[in-house]
């Protein structure tokens, strides 16, 4: 089976046909090949280097770079809990080490089940809500630890995906690849209930 489905070939030459030249569309082709497979796979960078023809050393130190490129397969939530300054003072690392033991797991590990991911990770530029975490691709601020074992419990209940997952660029209608992928944009049915957990702006305050 090759690297990258026929479908995300065919996005990936369609990505290709908005810049002058082929090697420019190397970011949102590995969006879309994370898309594709849940992570950016090595097979899949050779074959992106073959379609923008350039090197499978520039796709990976590409892929490398930025963090928000899965090299590897992840939860099906990743939970990136922010330790930098204003949210380590507000008690950002006690909730990291809270979730590790909530889980089961250490930071950078994912549970047993394949649900969770747990990442620390450096200033997610939400200063002001600290403490606070991304899910996904969504930011939920002003956290306590309470408030994180409701969402906790809230995820484990939800089938489906809060949010997108680690970039909302790769949503699947944003790259043409449909809506089967189980990188899925919120809808009604996949989003926590406002009532009894996350309001329309993802606080849990």
């Amino acid at each position: 089976m090759r690297p990258l489905s026929e479908r995300a070939v065919a996005r990936i030459r369609e990505l290709m046909k908005r810049y002058p030249r082929k090697g420019s569309a190397l970011l949102p082709a590995l969006f879309v090949a994370q898309a594709d497979h849940g992570y950016v796979t090595h097979g899949a960078m050779r074959e992106i280097a073959g379609l923008l023809e350039i090197s499978p050393a520039d796709v990976e130190g590409v892929a490398t770079f930025y963090t928000m490129f899965a090299k590897r397969p992840v939860g099906e939530y990743v939970l990136q809990v922010c330790t930098t300054l204003s949210c380590a003072l507000c008690g950002g690392i006690s909730m990291l080490k809270h979730l590790e033991k909530t889980l089961g797991i250490h930071a950078g590990e994912t549970t047993p089940d394949g649900k969770f991911t747990l990442l620390p990770v450096e200033c997610l530029a939400s200063c002001g809500t600290a403490p606070m975490m991304q899910v996904n691709d969504l930011f939920v601020e002003r956290l306590t630890l309470e408030r994180v074992d409701e969402l906790i419990a809230e995820l484990r209940a939800k089938p489906g995906h809060f949010g997108r997952q680690i970039a909302g660029t790769y949503d699947p209608h944003y790259l043409g690849l449909g809506s089967g992928n189980r990188f899925s944009s919120l809808s009604e049915d996949n989003v926590p209930s406002a009532g009894g957990g996350l309001g329309d702006n993802h606080d849990l305050s």
